[in-house]
């Protein structure tokens, strides 16, 4: 399993996603590391297919399943809708069926 959380420097949501991702993965009982992609031009950003910081894959898909097909790459900062307001980090839930997907292949 492939963990990344991509995100640009400066980003405070940042160290948030690390620690969820973290925290979700110490509940589910697996042991991976993770690694931070810095993103850091408009060139990057479209190459890594970046949809804005903090991005959380699992084996190179997002954990927003809705956002899979977006193609609005960029430098910017990322919202999660979490009920009925928007969040910088994802819930955990989307993390924890990421996970869940990907020890399922």
């Amino acid at each position: 399993m492939k963990i990344e959380v991509l995100y640009f420097d400066g980003c405070p949501s940042f160290p948030k996603a690390i620690d969820q991702v973290k925290r979700v993965l110490n509940e589910e009982g697996v042991d991976v590391a993770i690694e931070a992609v810095a993103v850091e031009t408009h060139d990057e950003a479209v190459t890594h297919q970046f949809l804005g910081s903090p991005s959380i894959r699992v084996n190179g898909r997002d954990v927003e399943v809705q956002s899979r097909g977006r193609e609005d790459f960029g430098l910017k900062c990322r919202l999660y809708g979490n009920g009925s307001h928007l969040v910088g980090i994802p819930d955990t839930h989307l993390i924890r069926e990421a996970i869940r997907e990907s020890q399922n292949e």
